[in-house]
């Protein structure tokens, strides 16, 4: 969690606690969306990211990061 970060989630949530991002990601707690890295462009959601063909790629340091379909079109 100190690597990552954390999430916290209150008594009255369906599911109350303190989570690291991933898990708090995987329980969809978290509100979804992805910023371009190239270009800044922003997708709320992972049906219209697939739509749209957003891919992630790694970068030099092998994370993976997040390019909207106009970028990953130019990548090719």
């Amino acid at each position: 969690m100190t690597d990552r970060g954390w999430t916290i989630s209150p008594p009255s949530a369906a599911v109350p606690g303190t989570y690291c991002l991933s898990c708090a990601s995987a329980l969809r707690m978290l509100d979804w969306f992805v910023r371009c890295v190239d270009c800044g462009a922003v997708v709320e959601n992972e049906v219209e990211a697939e739509r749209y063909g957003w891919r992630f790629f790694p970068d030099e340091l092998g994370q993976l990061q997040p390019h909207c379909g106009i970028c990953t079109a130019e990548r090719r």
